[in-house]
């Protein structure tokens, strides 16, 4: 394939950019919420995009962290071992290699039809309840008091409820603010901008 510099240098550079500015963030919050450092979620923004852009195909498909597969990693690993040992993020780092040899596997087996066998309902059911999982694990940041960790809701919501006494209120209004901005700005986008 040649590259078209003229034409694509612009656009391909503002794309670049604007994927840099989301994925770092996004990133760090998703190694957060796998109960992993920070800079773990910027290696997995980072690397995975260099090896797809030497093996992959799709143009346009997205590569990086995710909230749900940090979600998972958070769970298979909590029951385990403590978040904050050394073993913990030996042991995330194991459970990516070993799920990726397994996908590898998988795609020269060519076994990506399985997936026809998990209806529409169960993905649905078992995304909405990982968005719940999400939202109850991070509000801690948005009460200003730890909350225990689980990807269980009763135990975390058990959890909201017993540390009420330790609201803090800068978090919550800092928080509150940026909410209201982003569904303002929602609204706008919707309005003004066909997207």
């Amino acid at each position: 394939r040649s590259y078209r510099w003229k034409e694509d240098f612009q656009a391909d550079l503002a794309a670049g950019i604007t994927v840099g500015v989301m994925l770092v963030p996004q990133a760090m919050s998703y190694a957060k919420l796998a109960g992993l450092h920070p800079i773990y979620g910027l290696y997995t923004g980072f690397v995975p995009l260099f090896v797809y852009a030497i093996f992959g195909s799709s143009r346009q498909l997205a590569v990086g962290p995710v909230a749900l597969v940090s979600l998972l990693v958070s769970n298979v690993l909590g029951g385990i071992v403590n978040s904050s040992s050394e073993l913990y993020t030996e042991l995330a780092i194991l459970l990516a290699f070993m799920v990726g040899i397994l996908e590898c596997l998988m795609a020269l087996l060519r076994l990506g039809w399985l997936i026809r066998f998990i209806s529409h309902s169960v993905i649905s059911g078992f995304t909405t309840a990982s968005a719940i999982v999400i939202g109850l694990s991070q509000i801690k940041y948005f009460l200003g008091y730890s909350v225990t960790r689980s990807s269980k809701i009763i135990p975390l919501i058990e959890s909201i409820i017993a540390g009420i006494d330790q609201f803090s209120w800068p978090p919550f209004v800092m928080g509150s603010a940026f909410l209201v901005i982003l569904l303002i700005m929602k609204k706008l986008v919707s309005l003004y901008f066909y997207i």
